[in-house]
């Protein structure tokens, strides 16, 4: 609600526009009825959704879901929407970056990164009152994320460090609490389009620029806190 407020403030409309509801009923008819790759989409979205909010019952990991999701639909009968020339359009790339970026926070945990980081960043005393450690989490959080730019690996490694933190003092707050403070801020704060791979992807495609995200990014980071 705060974003879209303030785009409706700084982004103002040069020329008046009217939602017609007739034409977009026109367009809507013209679509015609669900074809069958759309409604064999549909089933496995929902099928994977399902798998997703009962992961806690059958364990599998939502990786996999995504992954045996894909796999589905590109077998034949059953699939058949994803196709070989499709996979062309892949960014495969990306897809490896967002790999190794999600890599970071476990592998600081395993070396020790995640302890060394929160006895340096964090303060010697955390004060008890619960929004003033969220503001000192989205602080750090924030800080990070533009050393490290990406929104991923700024996750990744400030999550592993806030519960390692955490954890080495004995709070009794719940973790997950501590990894909404950390997603509340990074994925709420940006500057820079290689900061959130949505925005860098949509930039020069969906008519916005490096200067409407700065614009937009200074007025929503006093926001996050």
């Amino acid at each position: 609600l705060i974003t879209f407020l303030l785009i409706k403030v700084l982004f103002k409309p040069t020329e008046s526009y009217k939602i017609d509801a007739s034409l977009m009923q026109e367009k809507l008819s013209d679509l015609g009825p669900m074809k069958r790759d759309e409604k064999v989409t549909l089933i496995w979205v929902l099928i994977a959704t399902l798998l997703w909010m009962t992961e806690g019952i059958h364990g599998l990991n939502t990786g996999v879901v995504a992954m045996l999701t894909v796999a589905g639909m590109s077998l034949p009968f059953i699939g058949g929407v994803c196709k070989p020339a499709n996979f062309a359009a892949v960014e495969f790339g990306a897809i490896i970056f967002i790999m190794g970026a999600m890599a970071i926070g476990p592998a600081g945990a395993e070396t020790g990164m995640s302890n060394w980081l929160a006895q340096v960043i964090f303060p010697a005393n955390m004060p008890t009152n619960i929004y003033a450690i969220a503001l000192i989490i989205g602080a750090i959080t924030m800080f990070m994320h533009m050393i490290l730019g990406s929104s991923v690996s700024t996750a990744g490694v400030v999550v592993a460090m806030v519960l390692a933190y955490f954890n080495q003092i004995g709070s009794t707050i719940d973790p997950l609490i501590l990894t909404l403070f950390v997603y509340t801020a990074v994925y709420m704060h940006y500057l820079f389009p290689f900061q959130h791979l949505n925005i860098m992807f949509g930039i020069g495609k969906a008519g916005f620029t490096e200067k409407h995200i700065l614009k937009l990014g200074l007025a929503l980071t006093p926001f996050v806190f």
